[in-house]
């Protein structure tokens, strides 16, 4: 995974620098799940994933992958 690039969306990021912020105290983890629009469940589920994962577990895991509904 070193010298990988991750693609992130802004959306992805701010979820990603939210949880850093929680991660060394500046903010809870319920004003960052408010602020990112999610529960404060959900925000402990993403906060775990990016534990385990690191910033690829913000990305969805069908990311890159064709859609079960495309035309052929």
């Amino acid at each position: 995974m070193e010298g990988e690039k991750i693609p992130l969306s802004q959306r992805q990021l701010q979820r990603w620098h939210l949880m850093k912020m929680v991660e060394v105290g500046k903010i809870t983890l319920k004003e960052a799940g408010e602020k990112i629009g999610v529960c404060y469940r959900q925000a402990k589920r993403i906060r775990q994933v990016l534990k385990e994962r690191g910033m690829t577990g913000l990305i969805h895991g069908n990311t890159g992958r064709p859609s079960h509904h495309r035309l052929s």
